[in-house]
Parts: C-alpha cells; structure tokens; sequence
C-alpha cells in the first residue's frame, strides 16, 4: 500500500524500553558508601544500617562506649530489629523492598 503525502502514516506505539532496575544502597567496608547495585539479591546480601544497639539512643545517644554505632548489615539483624525498621520507609522506598524481602525469605507473615 502506497501513502500519498496527505495521508497520516500509522505506525504502531512502540512500549519503551526500561532500564533494569537499580537499587540505591548503603554499604560499610572501612567507610560508608553509597552506591547503586543492580539487583535485589545483591542489595540484601550488602546493605547496612546504622544502630546504636538495642534502648541506645533513649540511653545516651550513642555517647557511651556500650552504644556506640555500629554498623551491620541488614541481612544480619533479627526478624523482630527488621519489622521495627519497616516503620521508618515508605512502602516505595529501597530499603523497604529490601527488608521486606528479607522478611520473605525468612517467611514471616505480615
């Protein structure tokens, strides 16, 4: 079929293509850095999070050598530490995908 130059061509909409997805991370070697990785599985084996310890910043605000922070990483933390961290990300958040995946794998029902 010939288009005459009047007729409008019709093309079909092509979807766009998406980069893969990347997550914005944490991670602590001998200094915090924030870096990017490309999927979740590797993002939950390298994010931390800074704590004081459990009741640390109600104590002392980390000025005391028994609450110092430390960093650790998410992956490492108990099931009960990663449901009370859930409160502080939106749903949309990085570390709230990570955490709640973390949550999956260990099974936990919310």
């Amino acid at each position: 079929m010939r288009l005459n130059k009047r007729s409008p061509a019709k093309r079909k909409r092509q979807e766009p293509v998406l980069p893969p997805r990347r997550y914005r991370i944490a991670t602590y070697d001998t200094f915090l850095t924030i870096c990017y990785v490309n999927s979740l599985e590797e993002a939950k084996q390298k994010v931390v999070w800074g704590t004081y310890g459990k009741g640390g910043v109600e104590h002392c605000y980390g000025r005391c050598p028994e609450h110092q922070l430390r960093w650790v990483r998410l992956i490492d933390c108990s099931t009960e530490h990663l449901l009370a961290l859930l409160k502080f990300f939106s749903s949309e958040d990085d570390y709230s995908k990570i955490i709640n995946s973390i949550l999956d794998d260990r099974g936990v029902k919310r």
